[in-house]
């Protein structure tokens, strides 16, 4: 069965779905939005994979519980910060952060995925660029595990970002059903 695409406006910790995905960096993890409203399950979690792993890098991910969320799991990803290197390797370096969230999911068996903007917020992300970036690196990951995923929802809390992505929809929602 081909995966299905939806784009919505709404936060991403309401939404109800096997998995979303958590952009955060070094400092934050555990700490983030999300992991807060979480919980203390999810917060521990945090901390315990911290402890083991101290030596995380942008593109490394991990699981955790959902604990307070309505989504069962959290797929943490490690986020790069825009201008902390070039145009080029920040844009390389957000399209790993979706694909290994992606490839995470996958290897967990999670058929329905909530994939937030990742690193437009504290990271200063341009929006229009993180969007090309997630659309082509989800894109590339479906083309190479087409049946990977039942669906794959694109959440955007801010307006300006979901705007962003609507422009571009029909093109993506296009190539995916070529696929």
């Amino acid at each position: 069965m081909p995966t299905t695409f939806s784009l919505m406006q709404q936060g991403v910790t309401n939404l109800s779905s096997e998995a979303i995905v958590n952009g955060t960096n070094t400092a934050f993890v555990g700490k983030d939005g999300i992991c807060q409203k979480g919980g203390s399950m999810v917060q521990k979690a945090c901390a315990d994979h911290l402890q083991t792993n101290p030596s995380l890098k942008i593109g490394d991910t991990f699981l955790t519980t959902g604990g307070a969320l309505s989504a069962k799991q959290i797929v943490h990803v490690i986020s790069p910060r825009w201008g902390a290197q070039a145009d080029e390797e920040s844009n390389r370096l957000l399209a790993l952060c979706y694909t290994n969230a992606l490839a995470t999911a996958h290897q967990a068996n999670i058929r329905v995925i909530g994939l937030p903007t990742i690193s437009t917020g504290l990271e200063g992300f341009p929006k229009k660029t993180a969007a090309e970036v997630a659309l082509r690196a989800v894109a590339d990951y479906v083309k190479q595990h087409p049946d990977a995923f039942q669906a794959i929802l694109f959440v955007c809390a801010e307006n300006a970002e979901y705007k962003i992505y609507e422009k571009r929809w029909d093109s993506f929602k296009s190539e995916m059903a070529a696929i």
